[in-house]
This record gives C-alpha cells, sequence and structure tokens, in this order.
C-alpha cells in the first residue's frame, strides 16, 4: 500500500527512528499500526549492515581451514 490508501489518525507510539501512526486503510477501513521511519536514519543503518557484513566475512574467512 502507499501512504495515500490510509488515513492516519493519531500517533501511537514514538521510537527512536520514527513514529508510529494509527492509520485506517480506504477500501476496507481496517486499522494498522504505521511506522514512519526518517530515511537520513535507515540509510545510515543500511551502512551499518553493510560495515557488519563485510566484517563477519572477513571474520568467516579468517576462521576457514
Amino acid at each position: 500500500g502507499k501512504p495515500t490508501d490510509f488515513d492516519f489518525l493519531k500517533v501511537i507510539g514514538k521510537g527512536s527512528f520514527g513514529k508510529v501512526f494509527l492509520a485506517k486503510r480506504k477500501h476496507d477501513g481496517k486499522f494498522y499500526a504505521i511506522k514512519i521511519l526518517q530515511k537520513k536514519i535507515i540509510l545510515n543503518r543500511k551502512e551499518q549492515k553493510h560495515i557488519m557484513a563485510e566484517r563477519n566475512v572477513l571474520l568467516k574467512n579468517v576462521k576457514h581451514p
């Protein structure tokens, strides 16, 4: 779904990476908790994961007989 498929009703939680909204899907009226993340933080996290993956590959190669 796209953000335009939902009516965002209120903020029900706040985390370090963004806010959690109570949202209602327009076409069936179902309620969802949707976390809206800040893109800048996600991009930083992706780089961290990439760095961790490289580190794990290096460690695996060190342990290899």
